[in-house]
C-alpha cells in the first residue's frame, strides 16, 4: 500500500498534461478533435489557442513545463514551418526536446520526416510515431495515442493519495447504505447544476439553428439581386443579426456557473459511482467550447460577408452546424451517462426542465444504461469528427479561392500604386504645362493688342492682322483638344480669339467696303471652324488672273486639296498642279448656311489665291 501511494504521489507533484503542437496551416482541425478526445477521457490538454493575453512566449514554454507528454501533429505545413526557425512549431519542438518530455509524433496522411533535419530538430524522426488515419481509424489512432502517454486522467491518482485513507476511515465506521444517503445532497447539487447547464446548451443550440437558417435566407437574398443599393441594404441588416445573435452567445456563456468541488464533496459523488474527472470533462465539453465553437460559428459566417458571400460558404454553413449539432448531442449523451447513476431524487430536476428541450435528443433512446449513452456520445463525436473533416475539406478549397484573391487584390494595388504614380506625373506635367500655357496667353494677348487696327494701316496691313489672329485661334483650337483631358482652363480661348476676328472682320468691312475679297464667306468660315473645333486648312479663292468668272469656283470658295494634297499655302498650290494633267479641286462651300465640300475638274485657268492664316502647315 505504501508503495503504491508513493507512486501515485510522484505523478501528482510531477508535471501532468499532453501539449499538443501543430501547424496552423493545416492542422488545427485534427489537434482539436485529438485534444477534445483526450479531454473527455479526462486528460489535461493545452492548445496555444487559448493564450491569448499576456506575454505569448512565456505562458507557451510554461505549459510545455507542466506537461509530461508533448504530441506533433506532422502536416505539411509544420514541416515546412520546421526550415523556419522564428515559427512556433520550430521553438515548441526545440522547447520539449531540450526539456526531455515524451514526445509523440502523430504522422497524418503519407508525411514522412525528411531526410535532412535542422540540427536542433535532428531527433525528431528517433522517437516512435503513430500513423494518423483521421478518415477510417481515427479512434484506434487516438487509443495508441493514449496507451503511449505518461501523463494520467484527472484524479486517477490524486484520489489514490489524498483520499483513500479518509475512505477507508469511513468505510471502517459507516455501512454501505449510509454512505449512499449521505452523498444523495452533493449528488443532487451537482445533478442540479449539470442540467441548468443543458438548459442553456438547449438554449445556445435553438440560436444556432437559427442562426443557420438565418444565413441561408441571406445568401438567396443576396445572390436574387445584382443591384449593390439593394446587396449594401441587405448586408447591413444582417451584420445586424449576427450582433444581436453574438450578444445573445455571450449572455448565455457569462450565466455560466462556477464548477467547484471540495474534498468532502469529492468523495461523495466517489461513493455514488461518480468521479471528479467525469463532471470536468462535462462542465469543460459545456462550456467554454461549446459557446466558443458557436462564437467561431459567427466569427466565420461574419468573413463571408466581408468576401463576398462566396458559393462555398453554403456548404461551410452546413458542415460548420453539423459539427455543433452533433457536439451537443454528444455533451447530453455524456450528460445522461452521468444522471443514470445519479440516486433517484437528483434526477427530479432533470425530468421536469427536459420537458422544455425541443432542441435536444431527449425522446430518443430513453431508459438506457450509462455505458449505453457513452456509446450514443461516441457516435456523436463521430459524426462531429465527419462534419470537422468535410468543413476541413471545404476550408482547404477556400484557403486556395483565397489566395488567388489575394494574388489578384495584390495585382490591383500593384496597379493602383502605379496609377497614383501616373497622376502624381500628370499633375506635375499639368503644372508645367500651366504655367507655360501662361506664358503662351500672354504673348497672345501681347500679338492680339499689336492687331488693332492704326489709322494709317493699308488695306493689306489690316488683311495681315486679320490673318494673325486667324492664326492663333487656329492654334487655340489645337491646344484645346489636347488640354480637353486636363484640369486646364486658359484664360484665352478660341471663342475669345473669334470675337476679336469678328470685330476686324466688322471694322474692315465700314474701313474698305471695296474691297474685292468675299469677306462674308471668310468670315462665316472661321466661326464655323471654332465652332466645330476644325483646324483651319485651305486658301481663299479670290478670282481669276484676267477677271472673268471661273466655271466652277465662286468668290470666298475654300480650296483644301488639288489633286489628292493638302493646300495650306502658295507654294502648295503651285506644287500641287504638277501632280496630274487632270486638274482636280477639292473645295468648300457655304450654302444656305452650310459648308458643303465638293470635287470638280479644273479648266486650264489661272486662279489667284488669299492665305487663310500666316504660319503655314505642311
Amino acid at each position: 500500500m505504501h508503495n503504491r501511494h508513493a507512486r501515485a504521489l510522484k505523478h501528482f507533484l510531477s508535471p501532468s498534461g499532453v501539449f499538443i503542437s501543430y501547424s496552423h496551416k493545416d492542422g488545427f482541425q485534427t489537434a482539436s478533435l485529438i485534444s477534445e478526445k483526450l479531454r473527455n477521457k479526462g486528460y489535461r490538454v493545452f492548445l496555444d489557442t487559448g493564450l491569448r493575453q499576456g506575454k505569448f512566449d512565456i505562458q507557451l514554454y510554461d505549459k510545455i513545463s507542466q506537461s509530461q507528454d508533448f504530441v506533433i501533429i506532422v502536416t505539411n505545413g509544420l514541416l515546412t514551418s520546421y526550415n523556419h526557425s522564428e515559427s512556433w512549431a520550430y521553438k515548441e519542438a526545440v522547447d520539449a526536446l531540450k526539456k526531455r518530455k515524451n514526445i509523440l509524433p502523430m504522422m497524418c496522411s503519407d508525411e514522412a520526416w525528411p531526410s535532412l533535419m535542422p540540427e536542433p530538430l535532428k531527433e525528431l524522426p528517433l522517437y516512435q510515431d503513430i500513423k494518423l488515419d483521421q478518415r477510417r481509424y481515427f479512434k484506434e489512432s487516438v487509443n495508441k495515442l493514449i496507451s503511449y502517454l505518461h501523463s494520467y486522467p484527472v484524479l486517477k491518482y490524486q484520489k489514490t493519495v489524498i483520499y483513500s485513507t479518509l475512505i477507508l476511515a469511513i468505510l471502517s465506521i459507516s455501512s454501505y447504505y449510509g454512505l449512499k444517503k449521505l452523498s444523495e445532497p452533493v449528488c443532487i447539487e451537482q445533478a442540479n447544476l449539470m442540467t441548468s447547464q443543458m438548459g442553456k446548451l438547449n438554449l445556445a443550440l435553438k440560436q444556432t439553428k437559427e442562426i443557420r437558417a438565418e444565413w441561408i435566407a441571406f445568401y438567396t437574398q443576396f445572390h436574387n439581386t445584382d443591384k449593390h443599393s439593394e446587396r449594401e441594404t441587405i448586408v447591413s441588416s444582417y451584420k445586424k443579426e449576427l450582433v444581436h445573435r453574438r450578444e445573445e452567445i455571450t449572455l448565455l456563456k457569462n450565466a455560466q456557473s462556477t464548477f467547484q468541488l471540495n474534498n468532502y464533496e469529492t468523495i461523495m459523488l466517489q461513493i455514488g459511482g461518480i468521479s471528479k474527472a467525469e463532471i470536468e470533462a462535462f462542465h469543460q465539453a459545456a462550456y467554454p467550447l461549446s459557446m466558443d465553437d458557436i462564437n467561431q460559428y459567427i466569427n466565420i459566417l461574419e468573413n463571408y460577408v466581408t468576401l463576398g458571400v462566396p458559393s462555398v460558404s453554403l456548404g461551410n454553413n452546413e458542415s460548420e452546424f453539423s459539427y455543433i449539432l452533433h457536439s451537443i448531442n454528444a455533451v447530453y449523451y455524456n450528460y445522461m451517462a452521468l444522471m443514470v447513476k445519479m440516486p433517484p431524487k437528483a434526477t427530479e430536476l432533470y425530468h421536469e426542465a427536459s420537458k422544455r428541450w425541443g432542441e435536444l435528443p431527449i425522446n430518443l433512446h430513453a431508459n438506457c444504461t450509462s455505458s449505453d449513452y457513452e456509446h450514443l456520445g461516441d457516435i456523436e463525436m463521430e459524426k462531429a469528427q465527419e462534419s470537422l473533416m468535410l468543413l476541413g475539406d471545404i476550408l482547404n478549397t477556400q484557403h486556395l479561392l483565397l489566395d488567388k484573391e489575394q494574388e489578384r487584390l495584390d495585382n490591383i494595388k500593384k496597379q493602383v500604386a502605379r496609377i497614383e504614380a501616373l497622376k502624381e506625373d500628370i499633375k506635375k506635367t499639368e503644372k508645367e504645362l500651366g504655367n507655360k500655357t501662361d506664358k503662351v496667353v500672354a504673348i497672345q494677348k501681347r500679338i492680339i493688342k499689336e492687331c488693332e487696327f492704326a489709322p494709317q494701316d493699308s488695306p493689306q496691313d489690316k488683311w495681315g492682322k486679320i490673318l494673325r489672329i486667324a492664326n492663333i485661334m487656329n492654334d487655340k483650337i489645337k491646344s484645346e483638344k489636347q488640354l480637353s483631358d486636363t484640369n486646364l482652363t486658359p484664360d484665352l480661348t478660341s471663342l475669345d480669339l473669334l470675337q476679336e476676328l469678328n470685330k476686324r472682320f466688322d471694322q474692315y468691312n465700314r474701313e474698305c467696303p471695296d474691297d474685292e475679297l468675299h469677306i462674308s464667306s471668310l468670315q462665316a468660315f472661321y466661326n464655323n471652324a471654332q465652332k466645330t473645333q476644325t483646324p483651319i486648312n485651305g486658301v481663299l479663292y479670290i478670282g481669276t488672273q484676267h477677271g472673268e468668272p471661273h466655271p466652277i469656283l465662286e468668290i470666298g470658295d475654300i480650296i483644301i486639296k488639288r489633286n489628292g494634297m493638302n493646300i495650306n499655302s502658295a507654294d502648295d498650290f503651285r506644287e500641287a498642279k504638277k501632280l496630274s494633267d487632270t486638274d482636280k479641286i477639292t473645295f468648300i462651300r457655304q450654302d444656305n448656311g452650310e459648308f458643303k465640300e465638293m470635287t470638280e475638274e479644273n479648266p486650264k485657268n489661272n486662279l489667284l489665291i488669299g492665305l487663310l492664316k500666316i504660319k503655314l502647315t505642311k
